[in-house]
């Protein structure tokens, strides 16, 4: 894994989510931002699975408000 590249995406979930208040979705993606801010990736696992996990949660949002 590329903690530069990591903390990159990082830092643009955590941009979008924020402008669509997403606020938890963006708690995350700013704390895999710091965790890579010094190209390490300690915990970032765990980090990257809690994303994926809120992010399955949005999506259920999204696809609801679509749908209606």
């Amino acid at each position: 894994m590329d903690a530069t590249k990591i903390n990159r995406t990082a830092h643009s979930i955590k941009g979008a989510s924020l402008t669509m208040r997403f606020n938890l979705l963006a708690k995350i993606a700013g704390r895999i931002e710091y965790a890579t801010s010094n190209n390490s990736l300690e915990n970032i696992e765990s980090l990257l699975k809690e994303l994926r996990e809120e992010w399955d949660i949005v999506k259920t949002i999204l696809m609801h408000k679509i749908k209606q």
